[in-house]
C-alpha cells in the first residue's frame, strides 16, 4: 500500500509539474515558490521564496532558522541567509549559463530539517540589436556576444562580417537558454528567415565569429 501510496504521489508531481505540489503532500516543510531569474540582470540570478507551511502536527514546535542557497552550474557553491531572496552574482565568464538552484530550509525545534526546493535560472548581459533600414553596424569585442532584439515571423535576418571573418549566428527565446530556435547560415554570410514567435516576438542573438573583435552589419528583408 506504501508503494502504491508514493507512486499515485509521483504522479501527481509528474502531471502538474510543480516540485510544491510533491513537497505539499509528503510534508516534508520545503521552502514554496523558489524562483531563479532567467536573464533579467547581467550580473546576477534573483532568486526568491516563501516559507514552508509548518502547520501540520509533524512540524509542531518548529521554527524557520534560516535558508541554505546552493547553485551549481559553472561554479558550485552555497551560502545561509535569514531572507527569502538571495542575489547570485554571477562571474563575466559565466554570463549566459544555466545554474540550478536549491533552497533547503534549517529548522530549530527539533532533530530535523525541512525540505529543499529549486529552479534553475541564469545571468544574461545582452546589448540591444535594432534592425534599421538600410542595416545596423556592431562590433563584438571578445570571442562571442549575446544581444537582444524584436524579430518578426516570415521576415529574414542577415549579418555580413567585415573582412574573411565567418561566424554562427543562434537565435533563442528571451528568457531561455534552449533550445536554439534557429541558427543563421551558411557561416560566410549567416541568415536566418524567423519561423517562431519567441517570447512574445522577443530573442536572443547569440553572435560567434571566427575571430575575436569582429564586425557585423545586421539586415533584414522580407
Amino acid at each position: 500500500m506504501a508503494i502504491a501510496a508514493f507512486a499515485l504521489i509521483a504522479a501527481a508531481s509528474a502531471f502538474s509539474g510543480c516540485a510544491d505540489i510533491l513537497n505539499s503532500l509528503l510534508d516534508n516543510a520545503a521552502p514554496k515558490g523558489v524562483t531563479a531569474s532567467k536573464g533579467d540582470y547581467p550580473d546576477r540570478i534573483q532568486v526568491s521564496w516563501s516559507p514552508p507551511d509548518l502547520s501540520s502536527q509533524k512540524w509542531q514546535g518548529y521554527s524557520v532558522y534560516r535558508y541554505l542557497v546552493t547553485w551549481s552550474g559553472p561554479i558550485d557553491e552555497s551560502d545561509f541567509t535569514s531572507d527569502t531572496s538571495y542575489s547570485i552574482y554571477v562571474p563575466p565568464a559565466d554570463v549566459a549559463m544555466m545554474f540550478d538552484v536549491k533552497v533547503t530550509a534549517i529548522l530549530t525545534g527539533g532533530g530535523q530539517d525541512g525540505g529543499s526546493s529549486g529552479d534553475s535560472g541564469f545571468a544574461m548581459n545582452a546589448s540591444p540589436l535594432v534592425w534599421y533600414d538600410g542595416g545596423g553596424e556592431y562590433q563584438v569585442s571578445g570571442s562571442d556576444a549575446w544581444f537582444e532584439t524584436m524579430l518578426q515571423p516570415g521576415f529574414s535576418y542577415n549579418f555580413a562580417f567585415a573582412g574573411r571573418t565567418t561566424a554562427t549566428v543562434e537565435f533563442y527565446a528571451k528568457g531561455t537558454l534552449g533550445p536554439v530556435l534557429g541558427t543563421a547560415g551558411p557561416p560566410a554570410s549567416p541568415s536566418w528567415t524567423c519561423d517562431s514567435q519567441g517570447s512574445g516576438n522577443r530573442f536572443y542573438v547569440h553572435v560567434i565569429p571566427s575571430s575575436a573583435g569582429a564586425q557585423f552589419t545586421a539586415s533584414y528583408g522580407f
